[in-house]
Order: C-alpha cells, then sequence, then structure tokens
C-alpha cells in the first residue's frame, strides 16, 4: 500500500491546513494541529496550506459531484506505520469519506496524487448540499501527529436536492404554525 500523508488526506478533498504546530485565526478558517502541509487543485482552483483564509467558512472550498482532486503533502518527520481518515461533520456525526493507512516502508515524507470525488460524494448521504466542516485526522504508530479542519460547499444547489426540498416545506409549515399560535387559532388542521 502506498505511503499516505495527513495533508494528502486533507488535500484529497481540497482542504489544507496550516503548517505551524498550533495555528489560530479567525473563526471557520483552516487550522491544522501538528507539522503538515499540503496543497489541492480541484478544477481550476488552487488552495494552500500556508493560507488560512483557504477553505475558511467565507471562502469554503467548492466540491464539484464530479472529477478530481490533486494533491500534494507532507510532514516534517517520517510517520510509520500510519493511518487517518476525512470526515465531513453533519450535524452531531462526523462521516468518514476517506480513509488510509499503511506500514510506510520507504519512510516518505511526503505523497502527491489524485482522489476521485464521487467516491467521497457516495459516502455521504443522498441530497447532501451546502456548507460543512471537513475534519482530518493522521496517526503515526497509533498516536496522533496531525488534526486539521476547513470548510467545503458541495456545489449542487440544496434546493435541487430531496433533502434540501423537505427541509423548506418543513421550514414554511413551521412557520405557519408560529404565525397561527401568535393569533390563538389553529392555521392547519
Amino acid at each position: 500500500m502506498r505511503a499516505s500523508i495527513a495533508v494528502r488526506a486533507l488535500a484529497a478533498l481540497g482542504v489544507t491546513g496550516s503548517a505551524l504546530v498550533l495555528s489560530s485565526g479567525p473563526a471557520g478558517a483552516v487550522t491544522v494541529n501538528g507539522p503538515c502541509a499540503g496543497t489541492a487543485t480541484i478544477g481550476k482552483h488552487y488552495y494552500q496550506s500556508t493560507i488560512p483564509s483557504d477553505a475558511s467558512r467565507g471562502n469554503p472550498m467548492v466540491i464539484p459531484q464530479t472529477g478530481t482532486a490533486t494533491y500534494q503533502g507532507a510532514t516534517k518527520t517520517v510517520t510509520k506505520p500510519h493511518h487517518g481518515h476525512l470526515a465531513v461533520v453533519v450535524g452531531p456525526a462526523e462521516i468518514t469519506v476517506y480513509s488510509w493507512g499503511s506500514k510506510n516502508e520507504n519512510s516518505k515524507l511526503a505523497d502527491q496524487g489524485t482522489q476521485n470525488l464521487k467516491k467521497a460524494y457516495d459516502k455521504l448521504p443522498f441530497g447532501i448540499a451546502g456548507l460543512y466542516e471537513l475534519k482530518g485526522y493522521h496517526y503515526n504508530n497509533g498516536a496522533l501527529y496531525c488534526s486539521g479542519s476547513g470548510w467545503i460547499k458541495f456545489a449542487q444547489s440544496p434546493l435541487s436536492t430531496p433533502l434540501g426540498i423537505a427541509g423548506v416545506a418543513g421550514t414554511a409549515v413551521a412557520g405557519l404554525a408560529l404565525i397561527g399560535a401568535g393569533f390563538g387559532r389553529k392555521v392547519l388542521a
């Protein structure tokens, strides 16, 4: 199995973090805890770990339903054996969309390649759209080595999905019920 790097996985969906040991920035900015760095290209968009505004809440990485992410990632020291995963935060749950692991017998510090974005979509709830936090974790010999987070936006419109339509319909019904409660009578039978 090829050696994997924490930021390789982060970059697989286009989220990379800062190379600082502990980075902090404005709320919603990309963060990485640990000595990792990386880049990703999705379509014509290039994202870099040293720019905290890349994949921030206000400037999320847009993830199309199909295509690939081209990544490069590195750690400051060799991690072996290693494993990790990427997860999209949906409500209170983290749904793993990509995982990796190897013995890293060649003691690689860096990796590069491409990942199929459709494979990640296939692991998420049907009809997911909108803005979500993406978290990544990389372990060295069983201990957490790097972790990071950033923001992604799924390219389709929330109103183009059954889940989005149900959400709008539910909001409308709740609004009518609230108006009815304000007038002291039932609006819906």
